[in-house]
Parts: C-alpha cells; structure tokens; sequence
C-alpha cells in the first residue's frame, strides 16, 4: 500500500493502523517521491491526498497510476472538496474510491480499501498462475525429466545439497 500525502498529523497514525491490520503502508509527502516509489514498488493500493504541495493534484498523480497499472486499487482523499468538486472527481472515474476525511468511518473506510487491494491482489496472482501453464504449454517436459532424475541421483547418494 502507498499513502502519498503531506499532512504529517495524519500519515503516522495511518500508517500504525495499516501495519495494526498486517498491511505495511509506505508513505510519500509529493507527488514526484510518490510516483517514484510507486513505479519502483508496484503498490497493490495507492492512496493520494488531492491536495498535494505539487504542481500536480492527486487526482493527476491516480490517473498517471491508472496509465502504468490499470489493476492498481486506487483511492482518493481530500478534507477541502466541496459537493461540486466531489461530483467532478467521480464523474472522473479515475479513483476506485473516494473518501473525505472528515468522515465519521474514514479510517475503517480506508482499510477496508486496503483489505480489497490485498484479496484481488491474491486472487490476481492465483489466476494468473493458473493461466502460465494451461493444458500444460509453456512447460519444458524435458527440463523436468532431466531435473527429477538428477534429484533422484542426488538422493541415492545422501547429497542434499
């Protein structure tokens, strides 16, 4: 999960509670340190405050996300928006979610996010396993035969290593 925002009273605590539910959050005060970070890491998860101190919103840094990783979960928040803005950055469809923070349950809202990134994430990563080798493609049989009979070899002669 990446939070990028720079309101330092709220990236600590968010972090704890993430790391609480056995997700690690990595965090990012600007637009360019988040991105970098991201196209480094590959965040399940990424989580941008509109209001960055870049010359970019965090609504331009999602959309650059959802270019570079169109499966990414990406949320949006914002304490500042007023209903019209809130209408735009929907209507946007850029972010997966939207989340003001002054909600009463924006905390549990956010990890909730957070716990969907992780099982699509998981049930990604199971798919595309089972779509490597269907109906057996793509596997050297070979490859396999010569390395099960030198496990056998290494076996008969208590070599383990």
């Amino acid at each position: 999960m990446l939070l990028i925002d720079d309101e330092d009273y709220l990236i600590e605590p968010l972090a704890d509670a993430f790391e609480d539910e056995g997700m690690g959050l990595d965090t990012a005060r600007d637009w360019s340190s988040g991105m970098g970070l991201f196209q480094v890491v590959g965040h399940e998860l990424v989580i941008a405050d509109y209001d960055l101190q870049d010359a970019k919103t965090g609504l331009q840094l999602l959309a650059e996300v959802k270019v570079l990783a169109p499966s990414t979960r990406l949320v949006l928040i914002s304490g500042r928006l007023d209903e019209t803005a809130i209408g735009l950055v929907r209507d946007a469809a850029v972010a997966d979610a939207f989340l003001e923070r002054t909600q009463p349950d924006f905390l549990a809202r956010l990890l909730d996010e957070g716990r969907r990134a992780v099982q699509r994430a998981a049930q990604t990563d199971w798919q595309a396993v089972g779509t490597d080798y269907p109906r057996g493609e793509n596997v050297n049989l070979r490859a396999i035969k010569r390395l099960e009979e030198s496990l056998r070899l290494h076996v008969r002669r208590g070599d383990t290593q």
